[in-house]
Parts: structure tokens; C-alpha cells; sequence
């Protein structure tokens, strides 16, 4: 958040000669160039607290774009479980990845490490974890 004020205090310092010119002092432009140059880091660079946090949400709007999860109902979506293969799998598997729940292949295979992750989602959706991905499991992940 900070961030965008800082971008939009020196786009607006950057424009101030043009907006400004007829009223300003004569030493505005002067100003305005030495705010630049002392603040052109700040746009550039992330604070290392925020590195993480900005990293998994570029990873969940990425996947979320790459993932048709929402096109699925939960009353016709199909119902998956260990050794089942396709799209479906793989997108959940996608889905998964951006809750950091899954770190295997997107595959479109449903293995063990699918089924794992599936169980702790369950479980973190208070949802009864066999790891199969049913009716209730599908809505908590579409919604």
C-alpha cells in the first residue's frame, strides 16, 4: 500500500512543473528534480518483509487465471480420488499449489501427495477428510 502512495506522491512531483509552472517559484523545477532523484529507489525496490507476501499473491493470480475451478458445480463436478486422471485433477492441483497445500506435478494425476494435500484442505475447511474430492469439497473450493 505504501508503495502506491509513494508511486503516486512522485508522479504527482513529476508533473508539478507542468501544472505548476505559471505560479511556482523558479526553484519548483529545482525541487521537484531533487525529490526524484532522492526518492526513484523506492519504486523500484520492495521492502524484504513484503518479497513473500507479494511472491504468493503474483502465484495465486497467476494460477487463478490458469485454473477454470470456478466453472465447476459441486452437484455435476466430477468426483475424484487416488489414481484419477484429467483436467479436473489438474486444476485442482493448480488450486491447491496457491493454498501452498501441494507442492507436487500438475499433472493431472491424483496421487498420494494430491491426496494428502486434498486432506488437509478438508481438514482446514472443516470437512470430513477422506481425501476423495466430493460435492462438499468442490464447494468449498469453487466459492
Amino acid at each position: 500500500m505504501t508503495n502506491k502512495f509513494v508511486k503516486l506522491a512522485l508522479s504527482i512531483a513529476a508533473l508539478s512543473p507542468l501544472l505548476f509552472s505559471s505560479i511556482a517559484p523558479a526553484n519548483a523545477q529545482a525541487s521537484t528534480a531533487k525529490i526524484q532523484k532522492t526518492n526513484a529507489h523506492i519504486s523500484t525496490q520492495y521492502h524484504p518483509k513484503n518479497v513473500n507476501a507479494i511472491k504468493t499473491m503474483r502465484a495465486t493470480t497467476a494460477a487463478s487465471k490458469s485454473t477454470k475451478l470456478i466453472s465447476y458445480s459441486p452437484q455435476t463436478a466430477p468426483i475424484l480420488r487416488l489414481r484419477s486422471r484429467g483436467k479436473a485433477v489438474r486444476e485442482i492441483q493448480a488450486f491447491l499449489k496457491t493454498k501452498q497445500l501441494y507442492n507436487g506435478a500438475t499433472d493431472g494425476v491424483y496421487s498420494k501427495n494430491t491426496r494428502s494435500a486434498i486432506i488437509a484442505f478438508q481438514k482446514s475447511h472443516n470437512l470430513k477428510a477422506d481425501g476423495v474430492v466430493g460435492a462438499k469439497t468442490w464447494s468449498a473450493i469453487v466459492h
